[in-house]
């Protein structure tokens, strides 16, 4: 029964994400990637991959987005590549980690990618400012926005700074575009990861005065009339891509708000349905 009940989650969740991931090979990330590109839109494409649990692992999450990132020069895509750090391994060993991302940033500058390094275990911090002085053709992805306050003001290197928000900030009651604002003063540029709607709209409706340095980022899937409408407005605008095989773990922290009520709801229908 147990068994069963588990196949019934896993077909529940894909149905619910499959629109937000591009697919399991990274072929099917540069497709979706071509196709916001012709509607005037870049793209941030990333791997899925859980933290690895030995070096092959790590070796294969290296070479993936080395890989991604020679992709998409040869392709001419408008994308930047989006990784987290603990894919390389920093949760085994932090120089090795380091490694693994000095090749990828050396592939990516030569191939002229773009570069976002998320920070996602006390490690990766460490070796982000350790081993990345100059910040060239790379930018930082942190989770909150006191994060990005700290980064904004103590790391000169640091020029662009990705902040992906977390549920707090996106409550009705913290929908306030001063704090992105003053980050934009000091930045070349800033990408705000998943807004909802009424934070989004907030920042559309400003003047430009900083939107040249503000670009909002939606997860794929998001309504395209709702981002060409926010084009439209002046607003730049960004998605991102997820490919990989790897799409169970993804589902858990990205899906989109309001899908957990209507997986929850799914569930319960399909397990007294057997």
């Amino acid at each position: 029964m147990a068994a069963k009940q588990g196949s019934i989650v896993e077909r529940v969740i894909h149905r619910l994400v499959r629109k937000h991931i591009s697919g399991p090979t990274m072929g099917s990330a540069i497709a979706r990637a071509k196709e916001y590109n012709k509607k005037g839109m870049p793209v941030s494409i990333n791997f899925i991959s859980s933290a690895p649990q030995d070096k092959a692992r790590a070796n294969y999450n290296t070479t993936t987005y080395m890989q991604l990132a020679r992709e998409i020069a040869r392709m001419g895509i408008k994308a930047t590549v989006h990784l987290k750090l603990e894919q390389l391994g920093s949760g085994l060993e932090r120089e090795y980690a380091a490694r693994n991302l000095d090749s990828i940033l050396a592939v990516a500058r030569k191939a002229g990618v773009f570069v976002w390094c998320e920070l996602t275990d006390p490690f990766s911090e460490t070796l982000l400012l350790e081993h990345v002085h100059d910040g060239k053709g790379m930018g930082v992805a942190v989770h909150s926005l006191e994060e990005a306050i700290r980064y904004a003001k103590a790391n000169k290197a640091i020029k662009e700074l990705k902040i992906m928000l977390g549920k707090k900030e996106l409550d009705g009651k913290h929908e306030k575009t001063e704090p992105i604002e003053s980050i934009t003063k000091s930045l070349r540029s800033v990408v705000l990861n998943s807004p909802n709607e009424g934070l989004a709209s907030k920042l559309s409706k400003k003047g430009t005065k900083y939107r040249s340095s503000l670009i909002l980022e939606f997860q794929l899937g998001y309504g395209e009339k709702k981002l060409g409408k926010m084009a439209k407005k002046g607003s730049r605008i960004s998605v991102v891509i997820p490919f990989g095989k790897d799409w169970a773990s993804y589902a858990m922290t990205n899906v989109p708000e309001g899908y957990t009520r209507a997986l929850a709801n799914r569930l319960l229908h399909e397990g007294m349905g057997d």
